[in-house]
């Protein structure tokens, strides 16, 4: 049996044993080498489940890094570069045992190491990351547009969840090997409009994140569905409007313009939504004798 063991010493061991014989590294340092730069990514506190990266560097091509954690006699993690000066080490889906204080060393060749680099806190807190959620197209949809709503994710999850102005909406499964999740439906009705978000659920042990950053689904309305939304009309000159029920409205008038009027409630001809309205030429002349019995008066 060979066993390699790395001292920090300057001189070679010879450990006889009647057993086996052991073959002893000795790693001799060598303050004439300045110790590597470090970074930590993401820097300090981080939420269970994230990954987590940390950066050496010097300015020698070609070397060995050594990543080393407080409390841990031996590195943590190696990596021998056969090119550039850089090394990255990364600690997937950190847990709270991988709280602590990290440096990174390096060996330029046999056994002369620099010294350790400058120390790096990293601090795993105890809930998982929030996900992000996004929306394509992010505007400009109407009735029977396709969208789809991505959920991206910070790390591996079981189950992902949108919900629709706080009511879940669908609930799916996860494939473990994908970081995005993705929803798509046609939007069939004006009750799609709303606010989204997404949530997901890890397991072993089983958690839920916080919901997404919402995002805002806006229907605008299209020449197909101005039934569907209502239409408004001067009723007078220099008066308001007034909500109008379709059989109103002459086959000869068009919209002239939009304008946005937050409307709320219903009335007895149609229920009134905000959004984009038609504004219309005048509709309805009450003195044309085909039209008189067809024009509502506000109540």
């Amino acid at each position: 049996m060979v066993v390699d063991l790395i001292l920090g010493d300057r001189w070679p061991w010879a450990v006889p044993t009647g057993l086996c014989s052991i073959s002893v590294t000795s790693l001799c340092s060598d303050h004439r080498y300045p110790p590597p730069g470090i970074s930590l990514s993401p820097e300090e506190h981080v939420e269970i489940g994230t990954n987590v990266t940390i950066r050496c560097w010097n300015n020698i091509s070609g070397v060995a890094f050594f990543l080393h954690k407080d409390g841990h006699s031996a590195p943590i993690q190696r990596q021998k570069l056969s090119a550039g000066s850089t090394a990255t080490f990364t600690l997937f889906g950190v847990t709270p045992a991988d709280s602590g204080t990290y440096r990174c060393s390096y060996r330029i060749r046999g056994c002369w190491t620099s010294g350790k680099s400058d120390p790096v806190e990293l601090v795993v807190t105890g809930e998982v990351p929030r996900p992000s959620l996004s929306l394509h197209p992010s505007q400009g949809v109407s009735l029977g547009d396709n969208v789809t709503l991505r959920c991206h994710l910070p790390r591996m999850a079981a189950w992902v969840q949108l919900w629709l102005n706080g009511t879940l909406r669908f609930n799916k499964e996860k494939d473990k090997e994908q970081d995005t999740a993705e929803f798509s439906f046609a939007v069939t009705n004006l009750e799609d409009a709303g606010t989204y978000q997404c949530r997901y659920q890890v397991s072993e042990p089983l958690r839920t994140s916080k919901k997404s950053d919402p995002v805002e689904l806006v229907i605008s309305p299209s020449p197909g569905n101005m039934w569907e939304w209502g239409l408004i009309s001067p009723h007078s000159a220099g008066m308001g409007v007034v909500v109008a029920h379709s059989s109103c409205i002459e086959m000869n008038v068009r919209p002239i313009s939009f304008a946005r009027i937050p409307l709320v409630g219903h009335s007895h001809l149609h229920p009134l939504r905000g959004g984009l309205w038609p504004l219309l030429a005048p509709a309805c002349n009450p003195t044309t004798p085909q039209t008189t019995n067809l024009c509502p008066h506000p109540p």
